[in-house]
């Protein structure tokens, strides 16, 4: 239908799959003929389960084509596909010239998959402009054009909309000036047509006349910030449908009444390892929901050289199925892992269960229940175990890893230190960590330590305190959340836990400093404008380009402190990618083997060239290569940001430009030195920092005083530990 520009804002750390030939992937609940294909929050251990088995068919595959083919022309591009009289139909525009080679007109081709084409019209649009046609023919062409000449992410000065009737005649032409922007136009076959308005913040839906191009906004119907997630419209039989991405509503095809509002979930892809090809270099252009159920995408790339028509139906899963279960909303690499899995094997078949955004506690709380009665996941992962963790360990719910490692012949040299580093226990391996999980670490400075060295924690906390000046250590880290960076490396509280002993002492000197500078430097919101001391290395460990090394460090006047381990400064890792082994499940063996595949190299590689950061060193290697081609000879890696208003429009423009002295070796060594330090948290103190943590809050808040809530705090994790021994 249209060719829609996504632009997620960091929210979808995304890497998913893609390829030809039968595509499983695991839906659990609901039988075809039901409301929802899956079941948001469902509870393993159910007798059948059902999945979305996808066939994808490649279309338009122009690249491979003869030369007659628009993708062999350099002055065509695509600029519509779509269903059209029940088949799909790609658009191209053809730009003509005069003979001093000046632009005059685009002729629009109709291209169908036989490879037939007919022209439908000339146009003279002075902007990129997306085409649909309606049932009878007529063409709907919207685009924008953007202040100072600019483009993409620039600020819309004007977004058009002009409808041609088969002829060639312009019935209408619609402009908004507000900074708004036409993002869909779909119109039904009794002829109601129907278009999204959206600027950086609101998308709204609006009626739109197909005889005047008049429109009134549908104000019963409330749509996403595209801030938060995707929709696009489509064209039902008889009603207006309505596709939806996002961490709040998961992946669904809804049917949409304009009239009232209310939606009717006819499609979920949640629970499923279904992954859209859009996430992959490719957009999604249209949909639609045949009479039986199933549901049909259109995705082409960039270029339109190779399209996907991809046809999906739910059905029951015949093979033993191998649950794993996390928080996955926001990530699609286990998913798109798991359909490549579920394709191969004859014998297992992985179905990914995952919490919506808001219900993690629950989830959580849910899982460990079963866990602790004997049920639950095959495979659990990362932040649901965290708060339980200590108790699932103790009470040997979690399968010991070490002899599966062994028997499977993976050598563990070959991968970061962090892929068995989660979750060891008296020599013991309960977690895997199949990719980087991402971490926590800082870089404060120089002037604050007074020098380049790097800081033990007593070296921090005396220069923090001789401080006079008001600030924040970190932007937007509360004082809790600085309790976290001080204790959250360290297995003995600093000397306030004896282990051996099953002792504590929260008087010290040092345990009474630190609370008293998260109080004096947590960022509670009240210190609007202060300066940090510190920054965090959320962006800098995402990526070599933006990484800083020794070089970079030094001349920003920096110095790395990560986060304070017993043993000195490492980056501290999420345990978001982290798995274990439900030491209940019936199918130990099955889990292993879809674990060992996300170990494999084939799946640490799809994701280094996709831009992720694996396990596996080759496949480092491999996405450093990519990087290093990125900028070789001299060619640029540019990115440009631009800041919301508060008004929704576009503000001030920000261009990032990395080049070859970007990615030095002394900056590789460095990144791979910091992942190889990379450190996840210790696993018994976990209990402990939450006593510290409740009990801190009274001193933060003034309601206690540090005499005393330090004396609550020893007394609380005195019992704990004498309830443990």
């Amino acid at each position: 239908m249209k060719k829609y520009y996504f632009l997620l804002l960091m929210l979808w750390c995304v890497l998913f799959f893609t390829g030809c030939g039968h595509m499983e992937s695991g839906v659990q609940g609901a039988p075809a003929d039901t409301e929802s294909a899956g079941t948001e929050g469902s509870v393993s251990g159910q007798a059948e389960y059902y999945d979305i088995y996808a066939e994808p068919q490649t279309i338009f595959a122009w690249e491979e084509s003869a030369e007659e083919s628009p993708f062999s022309d350099s002055g065509m591009r695509l600029c519509g596909m779509q269903f059209y009289q029940d088949e799909p139909v790609q658009l191209w525009e053809k730009y003509c010239y005069n003979d001093v080679g000046k632009y005059v007109y685009s002729d629009v081709y109709l291209y169908r998959a036989d490879g037939s084409s007919e022209l439908l019209w000339q146009t003279s649009l002075s902007f990129f402009y997306h085409v649909y046609l309606d049932e009878e023919g007529n063409g709907y062409c919207w685009g924008d054009t953007y202040k100072d000449g600019g483009g993409g992410l620039s600020e819309v000065e004007c977004s058009s909309l002009v409808k041609y009737l088969a002829n060639g005649e312009i019935l209408f032409t619609r402009e908004w000036e507000d900074g708004s922007s036409v993002a869909d136009v779909c119109s039904l076959p009794d002829g109601r047509a129907y278009l999204i308005l959206e600027d950086a913040r609101t998308r709204r839906l609006l009626t739109l006349d197909p005889d005047t191009g008049l429109t009134e906004e549908v104000k019963q119907v409330r749509l996403l910030s595209p801030l938060v997630g995707i929709q696009r419209l489509g064209a039902g039989s008889s009603t207006l449908l309505l596709y939806n991405d996002s961490l709040s509503t998961g992946k669904e095809i809804v049917e949409l009444n304009p009239a009232d509002g209310t939606e009717n979930r006819v499609f979920s892809f949640e629970g499923t390892s279904y992954m859209p090809y859009y996430a992959y270099e490719m957009q999604q252009w249209d949909f639609r929901m045949p009479e039986d159920g199933s549901a049909e995408i259109l995705y082409a790339d960039g270029f339109g050289a190779t399209a996907i028509w991809d046809r999906l139906q739910i059905k029951k899963v015949e093979k033993i199925p191998i649950v794993i279960r996390g928080a996955f909303a926001t990530e699609g690499w286990i998913a798109g892992q798991a359909a490549l899995f579920n394709a191969q094997s004859d014998t297992y078949h992985v179905i990914v269960e995952s919490c919506k955004l808001g219900d993690m506690a629950d989830y959580a709380r849910l899982t460990s229940v079963q866990i602790a009665t004997g049920e639950g996941p095959d495979i659990v992962c990362g932040d649901l175990l965290e708060d339980y963790l200590a108790g699932m360990l103790e009470k040997g719910a979690l399968e010991d890893l070490s002899p599966y490692i062994a028997e499977s012949g993976i050598r563990e040299e070959d991968y970061f230190p962090f892929t068995f580093n989660f979750w060891k226990a008296d020599g013991r391996i309960y977690g895997i960590c199949p990719r980087f999980p991402g971490g926590t670490g800082a870089e404060i400075k120089e002037e604050v330590l007074g020098g380049r060295v790097e800081p033990d924690i007593h070296m921090l906390v005396e220069a923090l305190l001789s401080r006079q000046e008001e600030a924040v250590y970190l932007p937007n880290y509360g004082s809790q959340r600085l309790l976290e960076v001080f204790f959250g490396g360290t297995e003995t509280l600093w000397g306030a836990v004896d282990w051996e002993q099953g002792t504590c002492d929260f008087s010290g000197e040092l345990f009474r400093n630190i609370l008293e500078i998260a109080k004096r430097y947590g960022d509670d919101g009240r210190r609007g404008g202060i300066p940090s001391l510190a920054q965090d290395l959320d962006r800098s460990i995402s990526d070599i380009f933006f990484f800083h090394g020794p070089a970079e460090q030094e001349e920003s006047g920096m110095v790395l402190v990560g986060v304070l381990f017993d043993d000195g400064c490492h980056l501290a890792l999420s345990s978001f990618s982290a798995m274990a082994i439900n030491a209940n499940s019936a199918h130990k063996e099955g889990a292993w083997e879809f674990i060992c595949f996300l170990l494999g190299e084939d799946a640490q590689n799809f994701y280094a060239v996709n831009g992720g950061m694996p396990a596996l060193q080759s496949a480092f290697d491999l996405l450093i290569d990519g990087q290093k081609e990125q900028v070789a000879g001299g060619k640029k890696f540019i990115i440009t940001s631009t800041v919301v208003g508060a008004n929704g429009a576009a503000g001030e423009q920000s261009v990032e430009v990395y080049g070859e002295e970007d990615i030095t070796e002394e900056k590789i060594e460095a990144y791979r030195n910091m992942l190889e330090g990379a450190c996840p948290y210790p696993i018994r103190t976990l209990p402990i920092l939450d006593i510290i943590y409740e009990e801190a809050a009274d001193y933060f808040n003034d309601s206690k005083s540090l005499d005393e809530v330090c004396g609550i705090i020893e007394n609380r994790v005195q019992l704990y530990l004498n309830e443990s021994r």
